[in-house]
């Protein structure tokens, strides 16, 4: 059976499904009997694993800082990377290069004084704490880190001004200043990176002017050899603007959101810039009687999807999202039987599975960190009235089939042809074309009803969806019988 028509959304040119996500039963991934859990960190490898790094400190024993991963069926349970009485494990940060090593920052904290530390792990051997914050400089209490297409580490952390060191080939180098801060009573912190594919940086950050108490988000970015002029993308003389978090596209285009005050509470700001101009700042969250914080940004099938934590008057809380499809922001509850606060992490695998760890909030003297698994069906796909337009033709036959099925496409011109298998709960098992530039003409392609992993599918109900480049999709059913 054809679906004729479907909602079509581009935005960098991202396939727009449903924004409601469905999400599995949340999973205790922590082992703390008492005590409480700090901020989680989750990442993936090009295999599947899942990775996540969170701290953990107990007032009358040790202070830990913790590693689990889930090998695709189970979580292998906690291992013990650093432990230390008088010393407090905050904000972990854990990445994944391209040859699956694992590296993390972690800031431990002896009383009122941070550092940012750093280790690696290859194969299954992690190396001792690595110190990269400079005493000498000043205290330090927030930091990031990106790795390039090369394996070089960049980690930034804040004093009075943003630094940050490489590290490539076990060589750190000494501390770079960007900011450059004159004004003793200007101070930037909260350093937020993310990185291209052509391993250009992006930057954004606080800065606090002490005399004004105006709190503004700055932007810069960096080339591989000079950093960008500062930008204010606050644009306003905002009284408090705080916890930027920034991400690229696949256009190579920043995207930023921010807490910043409105009223009385405190909401979620988004800015993106095209073509060399920033949008006007929008408020995202807009929730009636209630402030948000800690915005999270990644993108969601070619569209930015914003996680954040919400404290109502009543001081009820729970996490929402907001997503952009249909050229305007929704917002989401983040639906799950969790008691959530405001310490989170997430990170969205192929285009289909979201991954979502969270500290949950105390209840006397305990917090744990919680894992969720969230998807997006295509089945879900609702109808509009868009036709499959004259420059796409598609068949796809036999249909029922049994284990081969052939994918017939014409094109009238050149395009970027991308077709993906799903099946019923949203995973995608077969990845046929991936942004492929396809000739014009006629196309004949056969799926042999074997998974990305070469092992045959069992028998139910798949879905194709066919997107290509001009914005035009084809999304059918297919039913196997073996």
């Amino acid at each position: 059976m054809i679906i004729k028509s479907i909602i079509v959304v581009f935005l960098f040119f991202g396939l727009l499904q449903s924004q409601i996500f469905q999400w599995d039963e949340p999973v205790r991934i922590s082992n703390n009997s008492e005590g409480w859990c700090t901020t989680p960190s989750i990442c993936n490898d090009s295999n599947g694993n899942l990775y996540v790094t969170f701290g953990h400190f107990n007032h009358d024993e040790n202070n830990h800082l913790y590693f689990t991963w889930y090998d695709g069926q189970y979580w292998q349970g906690v291992d013990t990377l650093y432990n230390e009485q008088y010393y407090d494990v905050y904000h972990t940060k854990v990445l994944c290069d391209n040859d699956n090593n694992l590296h993390l920052s972690v800031e431990i904290a002896y009383g009122a004084f941070g550092r940012v530390f750093y280790m690696k792990r290859e194969g299954n051997d992690w190396s001792d704490l690595i110190q990269i914050s400079i005493d000498s400089l000043g205290n330090n209490w927030g930091h990031d880190m990106v790795i390039d297409d090369s394996g070089k580490i960049y980690i930034f952390f804040h004093t009075q001004d943003i630094y940050y060191r490489t590290i490539n080939d076990s060589i750190i180098s000494e501390p770079i200043n960007v900011t450059n801060i004159e004004e003793e009573q200007i101070s930037a912190f909260e350093p937020s990176v993310a990185i291209n594919s052509h391993n250009k940086i992006y930057l954004c950050y606080t800065l606090d002017d002490e005399t004004q108490r105006i709190y503004q988000i700055y932007y810069r970015e960096f080339n591989g050899a000079q950093w960008s002029d500062p930008e204010n993308l606050s644009q306003i003389d905002v009284l408090s603007g705080y916890e930027p978090n920034i991400t690229v596209d696949n256009r190579d285009n920043p995207h930023v959101v921010w807490r910043q005050k409105q009223d009385d509470y405190y909401c979620i700001f988004y800015s993106t810039r095209y073509k060399g101009q920033w949008s006007t700042p929008l408020n995202i969250s807009n929730i009636p009687n209630s402030s948000s914080y800690f915005p999270k940004i990644k993108f969601y099938n070619g569209n930015p999807l914003v996680f954040y934590h919400t404290i109502y008057e009543n001081n009820d809380r729970e996490n929402n999202y907001s997503y952009f499809f249909d050229n305007k922001w929704s917002i989401h509850k983040f639906d799950v039987n969790i008691n959530t606060s405001l310490r989170f992490d997430y990170l969205v695998s192929d285009l289909d599975t979201l991954h979502f760890v969270t500290r949950s909030s105390p209840p006397i003297n305990k917090a744990y960190i919680e894992y969720v698994k969230g998807f997006n069906s295509p089945t879900s796909i609702q109808d509009s009235h868009i036709k499959n337009p004259e420059s796409l033709k598609v068949i796809v036959y036999p249909n029922p089939f049994n284990n081969k099925i052939k994918i017939d496409i014409h094109l009238n011109k050149p395009d970027e042809v991308d077709i993906k298998i799903f099946d019923v709960t949203g995973k995608v098992v077969k990845t046929i074309l991936s942004d492929q530039l396809t000739a014009s003409g006629f196309h004949s392609i056969t799926w042999d009803s074997k998974n990305n992993q070469g092992y045959a599918v069992s028998s139910g109900i798949y879905f194709l969806l066919l997107s290509i480049r001009n914005k035009t999709f084809y999304h059918t059913k297919l039913l196997l019988t073996k």
